[in-house]
This record gives structure tokens, sequence and C-alpha cells, in this order.
């Protein structure tokens, strides 16, 4: 975004990020049992995979996954829901527009991006809201 842009951030404007906390084992109870993968198909970035489970019925239930090859960790990406708060104006969301190619189109949507090695999922948000405005 230009400085000269209307809708750029000004000093008056506070960007607020707000951490999404995924809840602990102690206070959500899973049900569903993993019982194992197949895969179908893995490339450089992802892999499909067939995911076997037992539902919180005793069923054993299947699901098509596509995962990250790359992932490293429990959380490896993050969103950004970004609001720009004013004094003059109404709160904002920051969106972006990118290119997506399996899409064959421009998409609307939250600034996003990857985790780095090291980078507290936090770090990420602010450095992927930079990258990405």
């Amino acid at each position: 975004m230009s400085s000269n842009d209307d809708n750029s951030v000004s000093r008056q404007d506070e960007m607020i990020v707000q951490k999404v906390v995924r809840p602990t084992d102690d206070k959500v109870k899973i049900k569903a049992v993993h019982k194992h993968s197949i895969v179908a198909h893995e490339a450089k970035f992802l892999r499909l995979a067939q995911y076997t489970y037992t539902d919180e019925n005793g069923k054993e239930r299947q699901w098509d996954i596509c995962e990250r090859t790359t992932r490293k960790g429990e959380v490896d990406g993050i969103d950004i829901i970004a609001t720009l708060n004013s004094k003059t104006k109404e709160p904002r969301i920051i969106l972006v527009m990118q290119y997506r190619p399996p899409m064959r189109a421009y998409t609307i949507e939250f600034p996003a991006g990857l985790i780095d090695d090291n980078e507290k999922p936090e770090v990420s948000a602010l450095r992927e809201l930079a990258e990405e405005t």
C-alpha cells in the first residue's frame, strides 16, 4: 500500500492481531480415534491419503485428506484476521487479492502463510501481514 493511498494505515489506526489458540486435550475430549492412513499419491509439497478412524459412536469411517509433506510440527501455517481501528472511520478488515494457479483466478482472502523454522506463530503472523499488504 502506498502512503498516499486513502486506504493506507495511518498513525491513528490501530492494528490488532489476535492469537488463535488451539484448545488443549484437557479442555476438549476428542472421541474419534485414528486408526491408520493410506497414501494414495505424494508429490513435492502435498500428499493425498485416505484417513481411517473410529468416530465417537464406535463406527469406523474413512475420509480423504490432503496434507502438506513439509509440515514439521503441529502448527505450520497461519491465517491473519487483522482489523484496522480508527478514531475517524469504521473498523475495517484487511484482505488480500492473490492469483491462485489451481483456480486459474484471483482470490480474495485473509493474509496467510507458512511458519518458518524456529519462528513463533505470532512473529510469523506479523511477518506475513507485512509481506502481503
